[in-house]
């Protein structure tokens, strides 16, 4: 069975978008690429607006796994989101 991966909800001219996409390349080195499920507003809207309608998101970035959400972007938030529901560090 395949592992559970997170949605990553984003969308076009979005900067806290583009700086997750960074601090997820850069910083963390690419070390949880294969956790996301990409759910882009233009790309996959009607799966972007089911999950934004289920989750009440009100911003992007978000991360969704399971029942737990966090919405736009910090460093840190984002690195404990990661850590809790993938169990392993970069």
């Amino acid at each position: 069975m395949a592992a559970q991966k997170a949605f990553l909800l984003t969308k076009d001219q979005c900067p806290h978008c583009e700086h997750l996409k960074q601090f997820l390349a850069l910083a963390l080195r690419n070390h949880y690429q294969d956790c996301f499920d990409y759910v882009h507003q233009t790309n996959h809207a009607e799966q972007f607006a089911t999950l934004v309608s289920k989750h009440g998101i009100k911003e992007t970035p978000a991360l969704i796994m399971g029942d737990d959400v966090l919405q736009g972007f910090a460093p840190q938030a984002t690195l404990n989101f990661l850590i809790k529901h993938f169990g392993k560090r970069p």
